[in-house]
Parts: structure tokens; C-alpha cells; sequence
């Protein structure tokens, strides 16, 4: 996957948009410590799980 690719930027977007949401879950419970850490994490375990599932999905043989 490449940069100039629209999965890539739709995967780490949604990646993005994960964390984004747990930073701001995080600075309003005032947690920051605890959380955003937790929302990082969880955020590239989505952003690469929707990587290979997208790769998997395209190199999928379509007979099957």
C-alpha cells in the first residue's frame, strides 16, 4: 500500500479518527494519563487490522 493510495489514507484516517475520539474522551474525563494511551494503542491495532483485512480481501481468490 502506498501513500498515494485511497485505502491507505482511508485506513489511517479511520486510525486517526479513533484516537482523535480518545483524546478528546480522555481530556474530558480528565484522564489523560490513563486513557490516551489506551485509545493510541487500540487505535493502530484497528488502522493495522484494517490493513490486513483489506490486504487479505484483495489478494483473495475470488473463485473461491
Amino acid at each position: 500500500m502506498k501513500p498515494s493510495d485511497k485505502r491507505f489514507w482511508g485506513l489511517w484516517g479511520t486510525a486517526a479518527a479513533f484516537w482523535l475520539a480518545g483524546a478528546i474522551i480522555a481530556v474530558v474525563a480528565g484522564q489523560v494519563r490513563t486513557w490516551l494511551p489506551v485509545f493510541t494503542v487500540l487505535g493502530l491495532y484497528l488502522g493495522l487490522g484494517l490493513a490486513h483485512t483489506l490486504r487479505a480481501a484483495r489478494h483473495a481468490d475470488p473463485e473461491e
